[in-house]
């Protein structure tokens, strides 16, 4: 991933105000889309403002991954602007990982966690994140809707790496094939492989396991079928491809 700037100049201070105002909603529509991830920031000296973000890739905010809304908020918002907005990148963010590239793929995950900024959807083959304007099937309410699992998946899992109130809770949410949670993302991994034609495997967290033996025992939670990898996949131990379900041996 890399940091960028969206560098634009007001054409009068009466102006700052409103600019600022589309500045963010344009912003809003690319984090939607998928071109920039995480928070935004704005910072103004005097007619100048710079929108401050983090993109998955050099070429994310150039105009041909625009869906319509971006195209939309863009409109309005350099309509206010004086001469050209810029799309500059500052460097590259250390230890983030490339998107994916695939020309073909053969399924998705979705999975996060509290640390990842990423999309959540990541290519089964190379198992690097997939920006939703790469995935131009996928339309807004979905987009909104992953995002919206994503938060909600983020947030449980602060509470479990935290140790404290609600570690019991949140366990359950990200490692229960049954919890809301879980019914949420695999509801939404089947809206996805409809709109993409591709299968969307769910991932389920496992920390709390009875011994070695044990875990490499266990059956998919859903169908009681035999799941265990051979070999690991990445960071998959476990796989059941009629369940759509990926998880690890506990540690």
């Amino acid at each position: 991933m890399f940091h960028a700037e969206v560098r634009l100049i007001a054409r009068n201070l009466a102006d700052i105000e409103p600019l600022g105002e589309a500045a963010f909603a344009f912003a809003s529509a690319l984090r939607g889309n998928g071109q920039i991830v995480g928070d935004f920031s704005g910072s103004q000296l005097g007619r100048r403002i710079r929108l401050l973000c983090i993109v998955p890739e050099e070429c994310a905010l150039e105009r041909r991954f625009d869906d319509k809304e971006v195209a939309d908020t863009f409109e309005k918002f350099a309509a206010l602007c004086s001469g050209r907005v810029s799309f500059v990148v500052t460097g590259e963010v250390l230890h983030t990982p490339p998107p994916c590239l695939c020309r073909r793929r053969a399924h998705l995950h979705l999975l996060t966690n509290l640390l990842d900024d990423s999309s959540p959807l990541a290519c089964g083959r190379c198992r690097r994140p997939v920006p939703f304007y790469r995935l131009q099937q996928l339309d807004r309410p979905l987009r909104e809707r992953i995002l919206a699992w994503k938060r909600s998946y983020q947030s449980c899992d602060e509470l479990w790496m935290a140790c404290g109130v609600g570690e019991d809770w949140s366990y359950r949410q990200l490692a229960q094939l049954n919890s809301p949670l879980s019914e949420e993302g695999r509801e939404i991994c089947t809206e996805i492989e409809k709109a993409l034609d591709l299968p969307v495997l769910y991932f389920l967290m496992r920390y709390r396991g009875r011994s070695p033996a044990t875990e490499r025992n266990r059956k998919c939670p859903a169908c009681g079928g035999e799941w265990l990898l051979p070999v690991p996949e990445g960071c998959f131990d476990f796989r059941c491809e009629p369940c759509r379900l990926l998880s690890k041996l506990a540690p």
